[in-house]
């Protein structure tokens, strides 16, 4: 982090980034849809949003939200509240996988329990558009799940791939405070290294 900058504004700028690269891809991938002729969705919600969620925590509702809003417009070519509710409630199950950066701490960047973060943010969103899908569409609940699962599939191998690469960059899956703090500290402490000798 720049040393001129506050730490709300870098939270701000970070949290707003990641935001704006969800809503892009969200979008590319609601045109790119016919590529699979509808077999499968490849998106990067998840995985810029789980992101979110081991920098910032609870901040990542934000790109959550935002996908939700950008996969029902684009899909639907306007404003529909039925989608958005669906798509919008749906992303904000993924959620649950914060269970886990609270039970694992540091722990958290491990393969196994990275995979588990990862597969619960993935069945999280597909229960949850499910959830929505049968209330406002009248839909059957096991025959949409298993849909939903089906189509979104590459999506949890895609963000499993992609975080656990991440997890191997110092600094970027860490929680940003304290990874701050931490650096802080050891540039202190290098300092009064360098002033005793």
């Amino acid at each position: 982090m720049n040393k001129n900058i506050s730490f709300n504004a870098y939270k701000t700028f970070d949290i707003t980034i990641f935001t704006l690269l969800t809503i892009f891809f969200e979008w590319f991938s609601m045109k790119g849809l016919s590529i699979f002729n509808g077999m499968y969705y490849i998106s990067l919600f998840l995985v810029l949003s789980l992101i979110v969620m081991l920098r910032w925590k609870w901040y990542a509702i934000i790109p959550m939200i935002a996908a939700g809003f950008t996969r029902a417009i684009v899909a639907m070519g306007g404003f529909d509240v039925n989608y958005i509710l669906m798509y919008v409630g749906g992303n904000l199950f993924s959620l649950l996988s914060i269970i886990w950066i609270f039970k694992f701490k540091e722990n958290i960047t491990k393969n196994h329990y990275l995979l588990l973060f990862v597969l619960t943010g993935f069945f999280g969103y597909c229960l949850g558009q499910t959830v929505f899908g049968t209330i406002i569409f009248n839909r059957n609940f096991i025959d949409l799940l298993i849909s939903i699962a089906s189509v979104e599939s590459l999506n949890a191998i895609i963000s499993f791939i992609v975080i656990f690469i991440a997890s191997r960059q110092k600094g970027l899956l860490e929680d940003q405070k304290e990874f701050i703090k931490k650096t802080q500290q050891e540039e202190m402490n290098t300092r009064e290294v360098e002033n005793e000798n």
